[in-house]
């Protein structure tokens, strides 16, 4: 049996779900306040106060109380945006009337271009990692925070020498929590986890993360989720075989718990796809049609049976991702049994299992037939891409003839847990201009 292909296909969706499944967004509505003019400012923080790390930790993701945070794009440039749920709109987070959004006047656009973010940190904040574009020079990069609205923009900690900054992690209520390679003269990296003070303080270096460099899956209590593999090989077309785990990784103390049993898996496959959501491990199997299984921290964990159809019961080569977990259902999508252009989504009852029922919602993408594209959740509501529209525009080319290219815009709407499991298109459709 063949299963390299599709499962390398599903191996390198594997961070990209474990995001998704990472994303916890609160649920009443509220929409970012106006932004107003105000001078970003640079905080070394070197006389400020360390303060105290403070709560449970709360994942980052661009998901927030009354809509969702995007990366958008104006003339090349970066530009922060919020699609609000109360009114289906894109609103780049600027205040000004008439705006461009084209230079350093608007609060939305950034010189500099996106990393991560931006992600929703509470009532009074926004962050995203940025870094220098092209004409800046030696600039370096930096984590940086905003009022939800886009006004009080700064820049909460810089990149030293050497150091790549990779992802906002997680944030109490005074800090945010930071991961970022730490690379030598021979290029040899660490992994290193540090805290940023959302006030300005000086920023702290929590510990290097275990090696091999693990995923982050989410967030529980005061530790980060963390899943690391260890493939023996240095072969980068080759996955497996190789030894896998997940573990809580305290924050604090660097304490290390492990969470549920550790695991080989066979050449080709990572063995389980994993999804972490409202404090429960989820895993079925990567690589053949199976049961989906649970796991709490405080050891309760349970089994749903599941049927799968025929044509994928009885397929040469599969493929699983879990997506999320919503409403008392897992979304698992499967490749193989159709061949590369088509992909299809089940929903899996966590609790009972049953028959897996096929979300019927698909639409085209790049001449391939593809389950609607989840882009974020609030107030129960999933915001989702359900069309592509190829468009034509008209530009200026540098000796003043004019040419046309194409451009593919998707189309985008809120749509309900029931709706969406029920395959009904029931969506408030969002015009967006500069996001997707």
């Amino acid at each position: 049996m063949k299963r390299k292909p599709i499962a390398l296909l599903c191996a390198a969706s594997l961070a990209a779900c474990l995001c998704a499944c990472a994303q916890e967004g609160p649920g009443a509505s509220s929409a970012p306040s106006g932004a107003s003019s105000s001078a970003a400012a640079q905080t070394d923080g070197q006389d400020a106060p360390q303060a105290a790390a403070s709560g449970a930790l709360r994942a980052l993701t661009g998901d927030a109380p009354g809509g969702v945070y995007f990366a958008g794009e104006n003339g090349g440039h970066a530009l922060l945006c919020y699609v609000d749920a109360a009114s289906a709109a894109e609103l780049p987070l600027c205040a000004a009337p008439a705006c461009a959004h084209e230079d350093e006047s608007c609060t939305a656009w950034l010189a500099q271009s996106l990393i991560a973010g931006p992600v929703y940190v509470d009532e009074n904040t926004i962050a995203f990692i940025a870094e220098p574009s092209g004409e800046e020079g030696g600039a370096a990069q930096c984590v940086m925070a905003a009022e939800p609205g886009g006004a009080g923009r700064r820049v909460l900690y810089t990149a030293q020498d050497g150091q790549w900054l990779q992802t906002l992690a997680a944030a109490d209520e005074t800090a945010l929590y930071v991961i970022l390679a730490q690379v030598d003269g021979e290029m040899s990296a660490q992994y290193m986890l540090y805290r940023v003070p959302l006030d300005g303080g000086e920023a702290q270096a929590l510990g290097e993360l275990p090696q091999p460099v693990p995923t982050l899956l989410g967030v529980y209590g005061r530790s980060l989720v963390l899943y690391q593999y260890d493939f023996g090989s240095d072969d980068s077309d080759s996955v497996g075989p190789g030894s896998h785990r997940v573990f809580l990784w305290d924050v604090d103390t660097g304490e290390q718990t492990p969470l549920g049993e550790s695991w080989a898996s066979e050449p080709g496959s990572a063995g389980r796809a994993l999804c972490w959501s409202d404090g429960r491990l989820y895993w079925c199997a990567d690589d053949r049609p199976g049961d989906l299984y649970w796991l709490e921290p405080d050891g309760a964990q349970g089994q749903a049976p599941v049927e799968w159809p025929e044509e994928i019961a009885g397929a040469q080569e599969t493929a699983f991702s879990i997506e999320r977990v919503g409403e008392g259902h897992a979304l698992i999508t499967v490749w193989g049994p159709w061949g590369t252009d088509l992909i299809r989504r089940y929903a899996v009852d966590v609790e009972s299992g049953g028959a897996a029922a096929p979300v019927a919602l698909q639409y085209t993408s790049n001449a391939s037939e593809r389950p609607v594209r989840l882009l974020g959740a609030c107030g129960g509501e999933l915001l989702a891409v359900f069309d592509e529209q190829t468009q034509f525009a008209s530009y200026l080319r540098d000796d003043g003839s004019v040419g046309r290219e194409t451009k593919t815009v998707a189309r985008c709407g809120f749509i309900t847990w029931q709706d969406l499991l029920a395959g009904r298109p029931n969506y408030r459709e969002v015009v967006v201009r500069y996001i997707l």
